[in-house]
Parts: C-alpha cells; structure tokens; sequence
C-alpha cells in the first residue's frame, strides 16, 4: 500500500497490524521490514510512504495499491510501477503476474490527476483496456484496468477504481 499522508499510512498499518515504513524509520527497521517481506511468507503486505518511490527493489512484490499520490506526478507513478515490474522468479513473460491499483474518490480532483497519470503511462507507449466493475458489492465503483508490457515482454495490470 502506497500512502502519501503518513498518518493515514501508520493508522491503517496499526489498525491491520501491518508492517510500515515511512520517513522515520530507521535504516535497520526498514531492512528488517524488507527482509521478513522478502523472505516471510507471514509478511505478505507492508505499507509505505512516498520513501519507497525510489532505490527499492521489491521483485517478490505483485500487488501494489496506491491509496494516495502526489497530485499528477508522472514520475511517481512510473516509479511506483516499477516497484512492481521487475521480472519474476519462475515467471512467464506472457501472463498477468503483477497488479497495480489506484483507489480514486469520484468527483474529485484527485479524477484529473489520475486521468492525467494515465494520459502519460499512454504516451509512453503502454496499452490499456477500460473495464467498468463493481468491485465492492454495493457501492458505485468505476475500474480503469491498463495492461502494461516492457520492452522485455513482461506484462502487468493496472487499475485505477473509483468509489
């Protein structure tokens, strides 16, 4: 989970009883953290700030949800996608083996930024398909999924959902 407020970020770790690394953790707890996750398969979620949009390298990680972003940044969302799309161990280039999603409330600005995220992941030569699904029974949601292929054949999902 990607979360820009911090303390959202460490009030839903706390409450799901989740590791999670934001600007003050220290340099061992955050290597413990990645280690366990790495290696742990108790440890299948960690949640982190903004701190992980760089020099981490989480190849082990499939899912990413990205609860929160910085406005319209392009280059945050092409790291944080790449978070997830390093190649897999054991993994066919040709199937679905990573999922980035983006939970987005409708009717507000955070529509146009995540419009404008994704106008530049299609400018950058990735191809995309709309599927519109109710993903939480009875509430109203809109689901973007985007298929993204690297220059290595390997292929991820994106979905933006809005509620």
């Amino acid at each position: 989970f990607f979360l820009t407020m911090f303390f959202a970020l460490r009030h839903y770790a706390i409450k799901m009883n989740k590791p999670f690394i934001y600007g003050p953790t220290l340099q061992n707890e955050r290597i413990q953290i990645l280690q366990n996750f790495k290696f742990n398969p108790k440890v299948n979620t960690i949640f982190v700030s903004k701190v992980a949009d760089t020099s981490f390298d989480l190849p082990e990680a499939n899912v990413l949800i990205q609860i929160s972003s910085h406005g319209g940044s392009r280059r945050q969302e092409a790291q944080r996608l790449g978070r997830i799309l390093r190649a897999k161990k054991g993994a066919v280039a040709e199937e679905y083996n990573a999922f980035f999603y983006t939970l987005v409330s409708q009717d507000t600005i955070e529509m146009a930024y995540s419009r404008k995220r994704q106008r530049f992941l299609i400018n950058q030569g990735y191809s995309y398909k709309v599927d519109h699904k109710n993903l939480l029974g009875s509430m109203r949601t809109q689901t973007s999924c985007i298929q993204i292929r690297d220059e290595t054949g390997f292929t991820a999902s994106a979905s933006i959902s809005c509620f």
